[in-house]
């Protein structure tokens, strides 16, 4: 686990919609999907 999976699962869980937090975070939403994908699988 490491602080990008969870700012994106923290965000993610704040906005309630992948693609607002993916804006956030300047990141694409595939990318988010796999760093929420990454987190689930541990």
């Amino acid at each position: 686990m490491d602080i990008t999976q969870l700012r994106a699962f923290v965000t993610v869980a704040r906005e309630g919609n992948l693609t607002r937090a993916a804006e956030l975070l300047h990141v694409t939403q595939p990318a988010v999907s796999l760093q929420i994908k990454s987190l689930q699988s541990r």
